[in-house]
């Protein structure tokens, strides 16, 4: 699937994002536009965190080029539902 996925955020992610320094939030801003481009963006290693079977299939991409934050996704039909943005531990933990 190539373009047209739109992006939802939850209200977690908009306080998360909010709480963000200026230049992790531009980052943050140019990994959605290449995310609307591009579902699956190479770049970003995107990759699943739920344990096989279960539901929803939670996803995580990485968001700095330096590997220090990532935000958490789930997939509901063409729509991104973007949930956490947050460094690597903190995703992990809540992922």
């Amino acid at each position: 699937m190539r373009g047209g996925l739109q992006i939802r955020l939850t209200e977690r992610f908009e306080r998360d994002y909010k709480s963000l320094s200026p230049d992790i939030r531009n980052a943050v801003d140019e990994c959605m536009e290449e995310f609307e481009r591009d579902p699956l963006p190479p770049g970003r290693r995107p990759h699943s965190v739920t344990a096989r079977g279960h539901k929803p299939m939670v996803y995580t991409m990485d968001v700095t080029s330096n590997k220090s934050h990532k935000l958490s996704f789930q997939i509901e039909g063409n729509v991104a539902v973007l949930r956490r943005i947050g460094t690597h531990k903190q995703i992990d933990r809540s992922a």
